[in-house]
């Protein structure tokens, strides 16, 4: 199955995942309940707006490089525990929990390492909607993301713009959300001192 904007490949396990993405790095993809998907390059302007991201988290990270154990960006994939592996626009894993999983990953070879996904969800990951996925296609991806974590979805498609706040709670065992319309700023309830400036991301 394809769309203009995106291809559907289903019945695809990791090693699949991993052997279609090494030869064809220049594309972003996700392996989501057996099914791989292919994302065509976004718009310029959405490109601009994803580089802002990055460059917002990047410069907390900079600033706190001994809370985390690992930053990455829309072309670094994660495998979560649920089998999926997926790519947010940015991402942070802290250093308490990285440790968990800091045997495997540097017991690879550097050229094995290059290559894999780190198996372990990000503490906090941003996602902006692009105009390759519907407002409910995010939706699912972001319940999927969340596993004790904090996520931030942005929607710079609606107007006003729209950003959710994902995080998992423990009571109803489960993830929640809060919708905000039109925020300009947001500020991280895991990485200490964050604020997210969504009026520089989406101007």
């Amino acid at each position: 199955m394809s769309s203009l904007s995106r291809i559907f490949i289903p019945d695809y396990d990791h090693k699949r995942f991993n052997e279609i993405a090494d030869a064809n790095p220049q594309y972003r993809m996700s392996l989501i309940e057996g099914r791989l998907e292919i994302s065509m390059p976004v718009s310029a302007y959405t490109g601009q707006r994803q580089a802002r991201i990055i460059m917002q988290v990047g410069i907390w990270r900079a600033a706190n490089s001994d809370l985390v154990g690992h930053f990455g960006s829309c072309m670094g994939d994660f495998t979560l525990s649920n089998s999926d592996i997926l790519s947010p626009d940015a991402s942070i894993v802290l250093s308490p929990r990285f440790s968990n999983v800091i045997n495997i990953w540097y017991a690879l070879s550097d050229v094995d390492r290059n290559k894999a996904n780190p198996p372990v969800a990000p503490n906090y990951i941003v996602e902006l909607r692009s105009e390759n996925y519907s407002p409910q296609e995010v939706h699912r991806k972001m319940l999927r993301w969340i596993n004790g974590g904090e996520g931030v979805s942005i929607d710079p498609f609606t107007n006003p713009p729209k950003a959710r706040i994902y995080t998992y709670d423990a009571v109803v065992n489960g993830v929640v959300w809060q919708e905000l319309l039109n925020p300009q700023m947001i500020a991280s309830q895991v990485l200490t001192g964050f604020v997210m400036n969504i009026r520089e991301i989406l101007q």
